[in-house]
């Protein structure tokens, strides 16, 4: 099992908005492509992350038994990017340059925290000066879906890759971008992975599992990835029986949720659980594109 214990291509700042996670009335499903497929045609992805992130000492010896809640997950990622600017501080490596331990942090990053917390650590150390040549290295290239529009001042887009304009997108909420969504906190049978994205939460709110699901009490949103393949392999696919591997989960579709290897390993289990969630309502982040928004309830 890979632990948590690199990084994509650029995201393309391309798409739509997805819904506000309080809403659970079910707008029009999804018009995807003409052959049904979420993904657009490009070589076969396996998302390549790191499998082994060295935590520092102290925070190895206050969750060595595996995290549990938000709060576990928000003070994990913080402390590895402040060891990082650290080490960058002793290295003096060029700015933007990726250095030992940097796509661990930035696995931590897309892996554990909501779109809310990415926001707030991202802010927090965007405001120190001696951070910014190392942010596209532990976060990416912008724009970032996490953002919101009132951040776009924050910081210079061309800082972090040539011919960056945005910050932010001109709306907030959006769905992540293949690139930002990360390696998935979960899985279904059909290989399409899962994050959570609550507009609100709580530190102590549990991390993604049966015990997130079972304190849920209304309809929940989630984002959903599906893997890219090149023409050829979506082909075959496409006639197969695993044709439901290249499409979004349509309302309607019963989906049976189960951790990943890596947030298993972030919470120190084994062995996964399952849960089975009804699909409501669907929103694509683009035509074509790989990732969309779904909200589901029990």
């Amino acid at each position: 099992m890979p632990s948590i214990w690199t990084d994509e291509s650029d995201n393309q700042p391309t798409g739509v908005a997805p819904p506000e996670a309080a809403r659970s009335e079910a707008p029009p499903s999804t018009q995807q492509r003409g052959d049904g497929s979420a993904s657009s045609s490009s070589p076969d992805d396996e998302d390549t992350y790191d499998s082994q992130i060295r935590l520092p000492p102290r925070i190895r010896t206050q969750f060595g038994g595996g995290l549990r809640t938000a709060g576990d997950a928000y003070v994990v990622c913080e402390a590895l990017f402040s060891e990082q600017i650290e080490r960058a501080a002793a290295e003096s490596p060029l700015p933007n340059v990726a250095i030992s331990g940097d796509s661990g942090a930035r696995t931590a990053f897309l892996l554990l925290l909501t779109d809310t917390q990415q926001r707030e650590l991202f802010l927090k150390v965007g405001a120190n000066p001696a951070a910014w040549p190392r942010l596209k290295s532990l976060v990416g290239s912008p724009p970032y879906h996490f953002l919101l529009p009132s951040d776009a001042g924050a910081l210079n887009a061309a800082g972090f890759a040539r011919g960056r304009v945005n910050m932010t997108y001109d709306q907030g909420g959006k769905v992540a971008s293949h690139a930002q969504f990360g390696p998935g906190q979960l899985v279904d049978e059909h290989t399409r992975e899962y994050r959570v994205a609550p507009r609100r939460l709580d530190p102590s709110d549990p991390l993604p599992g049966p015990e997130y699901f079972r304190a849920s009490t209304k309809d929940i949103v989630l984002q959903v990835k599906v893997k890219k393949h090149g023409l050829k392999k979506k082909h075959e696919l496409f006639h197969s029986v695993f044709k439901k591997q290249l499409l979004f989960p349509q309302p309607g579709e019963i989906i049976t949720l189960r951790e990943t290897a890596r947030l298993l390993s972030a919470l120190g289990l084994r062995v996964s659980s399952s849960t089975s969630l009804r699909v409501k309502a669907l929103w694509p982040r683009s035509q074509g594109g790989s990732t969309a928004a779904v909200l589901v309830g029990f």
